[in-house]
Order: C-alpha cells, then sequence, then structure tokens
C-alpha cells in the first residue's frame, strides 16, 4: 500500500497486522477513484468516515486538500492512522467514534465536507446508513461528493435527487454520489 500521488508520492504505508480487522482499498481501485476525482481534491475539506489504515485520507492530504478528518471506530486502526500520517509528517483530526456518533458530531459542530469517503465493512449496512444521515445533515457542501465502496451488487439505496455512477472491479463496487442541481 503507497501513496500514489502528491507531495508523498511512492511512499509505503504500514498496513494492518491482521486482515480481519482493518480492509485497505486495493491499490487499482484507489488509482481510478482518484483518476476520477483528482481535480476535486485541491483545497478541499475531506471526511474518510471508515478510515482503517488512512490511506485514502493520506492521499488527499498528498495531493493538496485544505483539511483531512479520519474517524475509525476501530480501536486498532486509530494508532495505525496515526502512524502513517507520522510517517508521511502530515497532521488531521483522527477521531475513535462510531461512524453515527461521528455524524451527529459533524452535524452539531456545523463541520462541512467536499469529499466523504464511505468505505464500511461490506457484510454491514452501515454505508447505507452513512449516506442517509450525511445527506439530511447537511454536512456535504454544495457540490459535494460522497464515495462509496461496497461489494454486494445487489445493493441498493434511494437515489432519488440524486446523481449516482457506479464503476465496478471484480466483485467491488464504487458509487459516486452527488446531489443533482435543481
Amino acid at each position: 500500500m503507497r501513496v500514489i500521488a502528491g507531495s508523498k508520492r511512492g511512499l509505503k504505508l504500514l498496513s494492518p497486522k491482521d486482515d480481519g480487522a482493518v480492509r485497505p482499498t486495493l491499490d487499482r481501485v484507489k488509482t481510478s477513484i482518484f483518476d476520477s476525482i483528482q481535480f476535486l481534491i485541491e483545497g478541499s475539506n475531506v471526511l474518510d468516515i471508515f478510515a482503517g489504515t488512512g490511506s485514502l485520507g493520506i492521499e488527499c492530504i498528498s495531493r493538496g486538500a485544505k483539511s483531512v478528518t479520519f474517524n475509525d471506530s476501530s480501536k486498532e486502526a486509530v494508532p495505525l492512522i496515526n502512524e502513517n500520517l507520522k510517517k508521511c509528517a502530515f497532521s488531521a483530526d483522527v477521531y475513535n467514534k462510531d461512524f453515527r456518533e461521528f455524524l451527529m458530531f459533524a452535524e452539531k459542530n456545523g463541520l462541512k465536507y467536499d469529499i466523504i469517503f464511505l468505505d464500511p465493512p461490506y457484510d454491514s449496512c452501515f454505508g447505507l446508513k452513512a449516506i442517509d444521515h450525511i445527506l439530511s445533515s447537511g454536512i456535504l457542501s454544495l457540490g459535494g461528493i460522497i464515495i462509496f465502496e461496497y461489494s454486494d451488487k445487489n445493493f441498493k439505496f434511494s437515489s432519488e435527487g440524486l446523481k449516482v455512477k457506479t464503476k465496478k472491479y471484480g466483485t467491488l463496487y464504487v458509487d459516486y454520489i452527488k446531489r443533482s442541481e435543481l
């Protein structure tokens, strides 16, 4: 696992010792995601809500994001994110909260994000719940995008009022979700 581009291009990031605790985004999927959003990153405020190793958010910092906030409920993930940030000489806010708790915190504090990464455990319904909360809370900025990675091709959510572009990578899917223009 490495940083693909930007100021830390090529730097290898630390991976979890136990593959069951954290599942990093595959390099080919990560490359494709960042090819799709490369012009949205510079100067943006980013949230990586199921951060795992922190590789998606760190990629954003390397590419010029204004700020990145990391959150993961796993007690194993947070030290890994902090070590990867230290290795890159980056600083960022890192939280160890359940995603619902973090989203309520962000809403209560008026936080806004231009890019929100959702890479929840594949066997959960956390992604759908997070999307619903993000869209109803107002934490996604005007023109912002949610990038949602999942594995169940039968996974469906109400896309009414949204623009959704889906890309498939083997058994993985990535949805790029934006509000439709009114």
